[in-house]
């Protein structure tokens, strides 16, 4: 038997039952959108990222217009003398954030929860909740001119008429 080309009218039919199946699952291809939208917004866009590992970027030429210098820049991290310590260093803090980011928080709650007084478990998760809400350098600005600068006020006068200079600078 001898294989013939599919005929053009199978083709029609085709693209007939395409268009019937599409005109049907309509409402279902359009609620597909957000999710492909969300992927190729943050998983396929970024991966033109990628090239930046295998050209010598220039910010003046851009991503496409630097030149290419291939596996350059991987031969010389790993041709390096402290490759193997940074990489055992990486390995060991991420186990150290697998072993105390997981069980801590969850011993903390635990710890928590039985405390008796409602308003000091309050306080407690007010405190222990704040640095995530509040940026770094607001806590230390908290830290330094709210508590660390109140005690040592007095001392810092006094070490200032004394001629010896002040401490943090209070």
């Amino acid at each position: 038997m001898e294989e013939t080309a599919p005929s053009t009218r199978s083709g029609l039919g085709l693209r007939i039952e395409t268009r019937r199946k599409v005109k049907q699952y309509r409402v279902l291809l359009l609620m597909l959108i957000p999710g492909i939208l969300y992927y190729v917004i943050f998983h396929y866009l970024p991966m033109y990222g990628v090239v930046l590992a295998f050209k010598e970027f220039k910010i003046t030429k851009g991503i496409l217009d630097s030149p290419w210098v291939g596996f350059d820049v991987f031969m010389k991290v790993f041709s390096d003398d402290y490759f193997f310590t940074v990489l055992k260093n990486t390995l060991i803090i991420s186990l150290y954030k697998l072993i105390f980011g997981f069980p801590v928080p969850i011993l903390f709650a635990l710890l928590l929860s039985e405390i008796a007084s409602a308003r000091f478990k309050k306080l407690v998760q007010t405190v222990s909740y704040l640095p995530h809400f509040i940026s770094w350098v607001v806590m230390a600005g908290i830290f330094f001119h709210g508590l660390l600068f109140r005690g040592t006020r007095k001392y810092n006068h006094t070490v200032f008429w004394n001629g010896t200079g002040t401490i943090l600078g209070g």
